[in-house]
């Protein structure tokens, strides 16, 4: 997975100032996460959050050690910065830089349909059918997940006794309810 986006140097810099201000421990061994939505980074570090206006592709979550960030803002001479980022490694112009504190991540749902505030039950099944389990883990969904998942189980044994008569077996009637989740 990799995410670009393209930012004012200025403005960033002048960000990243004001954090290295306020919260000067922070700094020194910080990390900032960046959200990366359509047109926009949102960095938040140290408990603070600010909005830049950039030019995003790959759309996620990235975190990066505040003060590589503050180093390429300090340093390049450009008006823009472009960032590339992949896990583990962050380039912006002729600098690469490495490091195992650089993590990136989707953003929640982003490929599918929104999920909804109070999730259906409908809706959890069917996003277990694209994350990783640390996904679940971090938005805390795995006892949720879990909790759906048994009571399909329970409803689907209640179905199989209805639709005996049919000679429908309990893994026809998994695979059909499983494949309105796979859509």
């Amino acid at each position: 997975m990799t995410t670009t986006f393209i930012i004012d140097r200025k403005q960033l810099h002048a960000v990243l100032l004001s954090i290295k201000k306020q919260t000067p421990k922070c700094f020194k061994t910080g990390i900032v996460q960046i959200n990366i939505p359509p047109n926009q980074i949102e960095l938040h570090a140290a408990g603070i959050t600010k909005y830049l206006s950039a030019q995003t592709k790959g759309y996620c979550d990235i975190l990066v050690p505040m003060r590589l960030l503050y180093a390429f803002s300090s340093t390049m001479s450009a008006v823009k910065l472009k960032f590339k980022v992949k896990r583990g490694e962050i380039r912006c112009g002729n600098s690469t830089f490495k490091s195992s504190e650089i993590t990136i991540r989707p953003m929640f749902n982003m490929d599918n349909e929104v999920m909804p505030m109070i999730a259906a039950e409908f809706d959890l099944l069917k996003y277990v059918y694209e994350p990783k389990a640390s996904e679940l883990e971090n938005f805390k969904l795995t006892r949720k997940i879990s909790n759906t998942r048994e009571k399909l189980r329970s409803r689907l044994l209640e179905a199989i006794v209805m639709l005996d008569p049919y000679h429908m077996s309990y893994a026809e009637l998994q695979n059909l309810v499983n494949s309105k989740f796979q859509t």
